[in-house]
């Protein structure tokens, strides 16, 4: 009965480092510049520029998303943050994930003065060129990012 108890127990340990050694590499991944989506660094730099509305109509310029009345509440929730946060300061790109040739996930930062809001966008190439179709912001990580990018490395 020991011996199988103990059995488990290293059954259990195993299984568990190797899902942590899985994980592992998603969370320590590197992300080269030239893998961002100009269109995201364009639109920080425009939010630093011309502040929110400057930056969501960057994201979104030529995507689905541009003239959607739902980009107003995105404005909208983001002068919400930096009324708590203050002022945008800068930006991390942490994770892109590619889905397919066409689609890729970008998981970034914005930095704000006093804490960081955490981001996810959706980016699709048509083949000719790259949209946003899809993103939002929330000032708690667990709620948008994987659970493979909040394991510490």
């Amino acid at each position: 009965m020991k011996s199988i108890i103990k059995r488990s127990r290293n059954n259990l340990f195993i299984t568990l480092m190797l899902v942590f050694c899985s994980l592992l590499p998603l969370a320590q991944a590197s992300v080269k510049t030239t893998d961002i989506p100009p269109q995201l660094t364009n639109a920080l730099s425009m939010y630093k520029k011309d502040g929110i509305q400057g930056f969501i109509t960057a994201l979104v310029r030529g995507s689905p998303l541009e003239g959607l009345q739902e980009m107003s509440m995105q404005v909208s929730i983001l002068k919400k943050i930096e009324q708590h946060y203050g002022a945008y300061q800068s930006y991390d790109i942490l994770h892109i994930n590619k889905l397919s040739d066409s689609t890729r996930l970008i998981y970034f930062l914005l930095n704000y003065r006093k804490g960081p809001v955490f981001g996810k966008l959706t980016a699709f190439t048509d083949g000719d060129r790259e949209t946003i179709t899809s993103f939002e912001f929330h000032t708690k990580a667990e709620k948008i990012f994987p659970e493979a990018l909040l394991v510490s490395h």
